[in-house]
């Protein structure tokens, strides 16, 4: 997770993604920290919120609960795709997992909700 983790803060969210594509093929399991980067870097690319959004749900369906950090990134593709309702579902979905919502994830639904006006 530590490649995938500086590929995503070097913005470079193929590559990043290319190595969690091959840590897979090589039977290992990435954890969520892994995902949530590659998830991150994708959200942070202009138009790709919908592969962001494709790589946590596949996260979660492999069995890995997400933390805070992925379910920020989780509503922020939700914003940069401006769907504000779906963003604000997100939001409250973090709340109902027993997890602290913080900062961003307020102020990235808000932001979603001011767009969608």
């Amino acid at each position: 997770s530590q490649v995938v983790t500086a590929c995503e803060k070097a913005g470079q969210w193929q590559q990043a993604l290319l190595v969690l594509t091959a840590m897979r093929r090589q039977g290992l399991r990435p954890n969520t920290i892994a995902c949530s980067a590659v998830a991150s870097a994708a959200c942070g690319a202009r138009g790709e919120w919908g592969l962001a959004l494709g790589l946590l749900l596949e996260a979660q369906c492999c069995g890995l609960e997400l933390d805070v950090t992925s379910l920020n990134t989780q509503v922020a593709a939700y914003e940069r795709g401006g769907h504000w309702r779906r963003a604000s579902q997100a939001l409250a979905g973090v709340r109902r997992s027993g997890l602290e919502c913080d900062a961003v994830g307020f102020s990235t639904a808000l932001s979603a909700c001011e767009r969608g006006q």
